[in-house]
């Protein structure tokens, strides 16, 4: 499980709750070391080692753990950031107890560093192997506890020490020496055991947002019931086992039958256990259903009412389209007539404003008439009669009309050769696409040439209309097809745009089974590539 994925799953509420039983965790800790140290100071054997007739904590020990507990305060204590130095220099020193005491029993170079604390009074009491291995990998930890990229490698080590350390206690609870002694070296004492315990338990729960704590701190169902099992999955066995070593001991029950209870005991306690997370699990999966079929309900619900409004609104645009259209061919009637003389001579104000009268109208009728054409188009009120024709002849035919437009411009409009492209689809809506796109490589080109080409591949007949204009940005060439879309490029221009002319050529496209698609860069133009299906006959 990586940072970015755990990040995003965690319940601060957990994680803050975690935090402060690690705080807990190390108070204990301090406790038990200072409380080692007051029984060596003034000799009480029972705080030493909280096990009559084992062997004591040693005095530096009971020190690296009071260094521990301070140390894991200041990382959890955000106003005592300053001082993580102290923590970190904790951890060395931690280490270096570790490393030496290991040394001497490896390697026999022997610093009698644990000899420094009440060398008096100790009569042979050593660090242990497996109290030096368990300082190493501590001090590791907590000198890299505050940096993030070494979380793995502190879940490790801590989950080492909590492994070394609980094998101790269990040796102490069913007094097998082997589990908490390594060979004939001196043993861990009991409280040392304890402290490492909840000290790599403290270490664990203060990144339990990184590595594999995150199975028991994210915000998953599985994590909330792995926090209500762990407590008994760590607990029950070992109490269990404590009881019926004792009935043993006692003469109450033989070995045997010790046995039969203790798998019998276990048996039943995690069929319990199963039960009740199968439960659990059904239950939530219920409660996800329902979740489900709900926001399915609501999508149904939204589809229905984003149908009816669309209909509503294609039904609106009709009605209100033909109710401009006859206004708008009046206007323009009437302005021609007067722009004519036809009525009478008119001053040259007049006829400036006549003009942009005209224009006005002029534009405001192909703006209805394209509302009007994707209306039809997105309705599917469009009827399309598929068959072959010549797109070099239909080509030409276009072209022919466009060339009025050119006035004003010092554009030239460019065919190749005649050459035969059949195709099959609908003629009239492929003139509406060659018209949109020739208009479009029109207005927004002031000179140059707009050149026709044309391509092919095994199924489709390709037009390509390359413009000599200002281009597109590459950040708006994906959105050009888009309705009502216009790109910040035609401010450069003189003309304005409705955003529906590519709009429609790429519906009609669409609906006849071809495609459409544009290249461009800034300043140099450009090409518009026009796919239809070629003839079936061809």
């Amino acid at each position: 499980m990586d940072n970015n994925s755990t990040e995003t799953i965690q319940d601060s509420r957990i994680l803050t709750f975690f935090r402060e039983i690690a705080s807990l965790f190390s108070l204990f800790v301090i406790v038990i070391g200072i409380l080692a140290e007051f029984g060596w100071q003034f000799d009480i054997d029972f705080i030493r080692n909280f096990q009559p007739g084992y062997i004591f904590m040693n005095p530096l020990t009971a020190l690296c753990f009071i260094l521990i507990g301070l140390s894991i305060q200041i990382i959890l204590q955000k106003k005592m950031h300053k001082f993580i130095w102290l923590a970190q220099l904790a951890g060395i020193i931690v280490f270096v107890v570790g490393f030496a005491s290991l040394g001497a029993i490896i390697f026999g170079f022997d610093t009698h560093i644990d000899q420094l604390l009440f060398g008096s009074k100790l009569f042979g009491n050593r660090i242990a192997p497996n109290t030096a291995f368990n300082f190493v990998f501590i001090g590791i930890s907590l000198f890299l506890l505050t940096k993030d990229k070494y979380y793995k490698l502190i879940n490790i080590l801590c989950f080492l020490v909590n492994l070394i350390s609980l094998l101790a206690i269990l040796g102490y609870v069913y007094s097998v020496q082997n589990l908490y002694g390594v060979l004939a070296q001196v043993p861990m004492a009991f409280n040392t055991a304890i402290a490492f315990y909840i000290t790599s338990l403290a270490m664990l729960l203060i990144r339990s947002d990184r590595g594999f704590m995150t199975v028991i701190s994210s915000n998953f169902s599985g994590s909330k019931i792995s926090r209500i099992l762990l407590p008994s999955i760590l607990i029950i066995p070992s109490v269990l086992g404590k009881v019926i070593l004792w009935a043993q001991d006692s003469g109450l029950i033989n070995t045997r039958f010790g046995f039969a209870i203790f798998n019998v005991f276990l048996v039943s306690i995690f069929f319990v256990l199963m039960c009740w997370i199968t439960i659990k699990l059904n239950k939530i999966d219920l409660r996800r259903q329902q979740k489900v079929t709900q926001i399915m309900e609501l999508k149904e619900e939204q589809l229905k009412h984003d149908v009816e409004l669309q209909e509503n609104e294609n039904d609106f645009i009709l009605v209100a389209s033909h109710q401009l259209l006859t206004p708008l061919a009046l206007m323009k009637g009437y302005t021609s007539m007067l722009l004519s003389g036809k009525v009478g001579k008119i001053d040259t104000e007049a006829q400036k404003y006549l003009q942009e009268t005209l224009y006005s109208s002029e534009r405001m009728s192909s703006l209805v008439k394209s509302l009007l054409t994707t209306s039809r188009i997105e309705s599917e009120n469009v009827k399309m009669v598929s068959a072959n024709f010549d797109m070099d002849e239909l080509s030409r035919s276009v072209a022919f009309d466009s060339k009025q437009k050119l006035q004003g411009k010092k554009l030239a409009l460019e065919l190749p050769s005649p050459k035969k492209l059949m195709v099959f689809a609908d003629k009239e809506q492929t003139k509406e696409v060659l018209i949109n796109v020739i208009d479009n490589a029109i207005k927004y080109s002031k000179k140059g040439a707009i050149a026709i080409t044309y391509g092919k591949t095994d199924t489709m007949g390709i037009v390509h209309i390359k413009d000599t204009g200002i281009g597109i940005n590459q950040k708006d060439l994906p959105h050009i097809f888009e309705k009502f879309y216009s790109s910040e490029n035609w401010l450069q221009t003189q003309s304005e745009s409705h955003g529906l002319g590519l709009y429609i050529a790429k519906l009609l496209l669409t609906v006849m089974g071809g495609t459409i698609s544009a290249e461009s860069t800034v300043g140099k133009g450009s090409t518009f590539s026009i796919a239809l299906p070629l003839s079936k006959n061809v």
